[in-house]
């Protein structure tokens, strides 16, 4: 069964606005957990407890920016026009290949 490209952007929209609360919501547990360990650092520790504080920010900040990149796909799919003329079966979807290729190479993941 081939998929039409509304739906394929309804269940792409879904999927992004669950991808959205989970960053947001590993967004504040990171900040949280960053806050607490900058706290229970004494300024005599060890640089290794400051490195790995220094890793969770960094990680805060991609999850953020990972945040932003779904919200702009949301975005993008809220302007997805409503599909009048059904063509589905009539692509091929070779695209699709591409699409995804593209994605991973942008989040530096190899195929």
């Amino acid at each position: 069964m081939a998929l039409s490209a509304r739906s394929v952007a309804a269940a792409a929209k879904l999927k992004a606005q669950r991808a959205s609360r989970k960053l947001a919501d590993a967004e504040q547990e990171l900040a949280k957990a960053n806050q607490e360990l900058q706290d229970a650092i004494p300024p005599t520790s060890t640089s290794r407890i400051a490195q790995v504080a220094k890793r969770t920010v960094a990680a805060e900040k991609e999850v953020h920016e990972a945040a932003e990149e779904v919200e702009a796909v949301k975005t993008l799919l809220d302007d997805v026009p409503p599909d009048h003329t059904d063509t589905a079966g009539q692509r091929s979807g070779s695209g699709s290949m591409s699409a995804l290729r593209y994605l991973r190479n942008k989040s530096g993941r190899s195929e």
